[in-house]
């Protein structure tokens, strides 16, 4: 039994849809922020994918910045899949332009759920990846570090977030 958990907001549906025919997948278990909206997406991927779907597809619900949420998400994959093979973090925050909350709230906010919420999350599921299974952070540009941070910088930054 191969386990993929998949963060992503409803956007990254594609990628999901586009690639979870192409593997053979026992469950692939989503963490996505409106319930509602996402269990009606979830409705229509499995629809669309019809005979061509090889896996059960659940939607769990959990909040990436509530410590005892992402806590009862990991005991729930422990418990119903006993870890997972493949985490692949593709959850990203960010305020609309027309936002109308203070430039200091909206970095309190994107930071606590870009960076906090991300390191917490993989804290916490870390332990349940099986031998040889794989994490994959995804970012857009707004995410890239470029060339004005150095080896030293990206070095620092990664220690503080990368368990050892």
């Amino acid at each position: 039994m191969i386990t993929f958990l998949i963060l992503a907001k409803g956007e990254h549906q594609q990628w999901a849809k586009e690639k979870e025919p192409q593997q053979s997948m026992e469950d692939i278990v989503r963490r996505l922020f409106n319930e509602q909206l996402n269990t009606e997406s979830l409705d229509k991927l499995i629809k669309e994918l019809g005979n061509k779907r090889h896996s059960d597809i659940h939607f769990h619900q959990f909040v990436i910045t509530d410590r005892n949420s992402c806590e009862n998400f990991a005991s729930y994959l422990k418990k119903e899949h006993n870890g997972l093979d493949a985490l692949i973090n593709n959850a990203g925050f960010a305020f609309k332009h027309a936002a109308t909350e203070s430039p200091e709230e909206q970095a309190r906010v994107t930071i606590a759920i870009n960076y906090n919420g991300t390191k917490q999350v993989s804290n916490i599921l870390f332990p349940l990846i099986r031998d040889d299974g794989r994490v994959v952070d995804v970012s857009n540009l707004e995410g890239a570090i470029d060339e004005s941070y150095n080896d030293e910088t990206i070095a620092e930054v990664a220690e503080k977030f990368i368990p050892i």
